[in-house]
């Protein structure tokens, strides 16, 4: 159900309720990476929860009965096989989960700070490729401001592509057992 929530509902939350819990804690950094970054990681794992337990499911139905005939145990089980088994389609699961968090605006646009500055610490307020590109408005073609959107889609999209290179790669090398 938490993968159906649209982002800015949780970025909206965030400002009500995490951005004040930590103010209480560090008053200077009330939009700040940590914030965005926190709030991604709240995003993306019923991503990955859901690609994790689809992996799961398929391999404790096919192997499950042969383990319990030798009498493992099911932590055993899940620990010494499931995890060792599906380890390539875990990282691909962790990557794909990161291809959402990097192509995300309202997250990082509403709770980051949108400043154009470069951090020193996660406690400092910056501004993301995505929320540059969702503020800068150009309307002359030939300017830098129009060069410079096209340049952060251009680092946007060829780091997803880089990502999904690598899951494409890693599942290449996915072994039967």
């Amino acid at each position: 159900m938490m993968a159906t929530i649209p982002t800015v509902i949780y970025a909206f939350s965030a400002l009500f309720i995490f951005v004040p819990f930590i103010s209480y804690f560090k008053p200077s950094s009330t939009l700040s990476i940590i914030v965005a970054s926190v709030v991604l990681s709240l995003l993306i794992i019923p991503t990955m929860s859901l690609i994790f337990l689809n992996i799961f499911n398929s391999l404790s139905k096919k192997y499950m009965k042969c383990c319990m005939n030798l009498s493992i145990s099911k932590e055993e089980f899940f620990f010494k096989f499931v995890i060792k088994n599906s380890i390539t389609q875990l990282s691909q699961g962790v990557l794909l989960a990161t291809t959402r968090a990097l192509g995300d605006t309202m997250i990082v646009l509403m709770l980051a700070g949108n400043a154009l500055a470069f951090p020193t610490s996660i406690f400092d307020s910056t501004r993301s490729l995505t929320s540059h590109i969702a503020l800068i408005f150009a309307n002359d073609f030939e300017s830098m401001a129009f060069k410079a959107i096209f340049l952060c889609a251009f680092l946007l999209l060829s780091s997803n592509f880089i990502l999904i290179l690598i899951i494409r790669k890693i599942k290449g090398k996915t072994y039967e057992v």
